[in-house]
């Protein structure tokens, strides 16, 4: 009998405790801590959708709705993922992780 696993991709998600209301185009986060972070242009607040709805995202995930929903260039969308991501990570606001493929 063979032991299979399932694949891991990193990747990020929320940690447990937040919430947010969306007020017109701008997103308040709040986090467990009583912290608040405003999300104040259209890709910011679709990203935070997209990694709200999921629960689990990875930076290729993001990347592909910023392409799709805006009609920006690939290299593009990279990059602001990767900014988005970074100061999610410094703020605490999502944590690396690993999920699986399905």
């Amino acid at each position: 009998m063979t032991n299979r696993t399932e694949p891991q991709i990193s990747g990020y998600r929320l940690p447990p405790g937040f919430s947010c209301r969306r007020v017109g185009v701008k997103v308040f986060v709040l986090s467990p801590k009583g912290d608040m972070h405003i999300l104040e242009n259209a890709s910011a607040a679709a990203l935070w959708d997209i990694l709200w709805e999921r629960k689990f995202v990875t930076a290729v995930d993001l990347t592909s709705e910023l392409v799709t929903r805006f009609v920006v260039e690939e290299s593009s969308a990279r990059s602001d993922v990767e900014e988005f991501l970074k100061i999610l990570e410094k703020l605490e606001v999502v944590e690396p992780g690993v999920g699986g493929s399905g």
